[in-house]
Parts: C-alpha cells; structure tokens; sequence
C-alpha cells in the first residue's frame, strides 16, 4: 500500500471510530430520554428539563455522526473535519467532562480520542487527492 492510501484509510478509519462512538452516545442519549429510571447517562434525571436537554444534544450527536460518515466518504478532501472534532467538540465535551463529573470520562476522552486523533491528522495532512 502507498503511503498516500494510507493516510487516506487512516483519515477515513478515525471518521468511522468517531461516528461509532458518537453513534452510541446518541442512542444511549435517545434511551435516557423514555427511559423511567434514566441511569445510562450520568447524572440523569426523569424531569422535563433534563429530557429537553437531553433531546437537544442527541440531535447535536446524531447530526455529528452524520457529519463523521460524510467525511469518511472523500476522507482527504474533509480532512479539516478531524481538528475540528477533536479541539472544539472533544475537547469541550472532556473539559465538561473534568469539571462536572465524578467519573473518568474525560481521561478516556484524551487518551482515546484526542490524542490518537491528533497524531493521524498530522501524519496524513499532507496526503494528497
């Protein structure tokens, strides 16, 4: 394989890694919002403002893994797609993460996402159409 194939199948596998997990939260998003005892999302609650938050960022969720999936199509071409995710989306979802939760999430966030997104945007941002 030719090295420019690879960054594009680099590209391309971090668009679908970000939609399979943004995929998820979506659906769990989703469940929490009918669910009686909503315990899937942290910090759920079964009240009317909890659930209109809730619907409001599954929406966000599932138009960004729309997003990812339309990237991974022509993943060179969309390449910018990746910084984005990775320092406004997840780095503000980690930050709060950090600031709010109790739980680790936000050390997933960094080390699986961040971190690992950061190093193939740099090593295929020069690939070429």
């Amino acid at each position: 394989m030719e090295k420019n194939q690879a960054k594009k199948l680099a590209l391309r596998l971090f668009d679908y890694y970000g939609a399979f997990l943004d995929g998820i939260m979506s659906f769990l998003m989703v469940f929490s919002l009918f669910a009686l005892a909503p315990a899937i999302i942290p910090y759920s609650e079964a009240t009317n403002e909890f659930r209109f938050a809730m619907g409001w960022a599954a929406t966000f969720m599932t138009g960004w893994t729309i997003l990812l999936l339309w990237a991974s199509l022509k993943p060179v071409e969309r390449k910018t797609i990746i910084p984005i995710t990775l320092y406004i989306v997840v780095a503000g979802l980690a930050l709060t993460s950090a600031f709010f939760s109790r739980g680790g999430i936000w050390i997933f966030q960094l080390f699986a996402i961040i971190i690992p997104g950061t190093l193939i945007y740099l090593w295929a941002k020069d690939a070429e159409v």
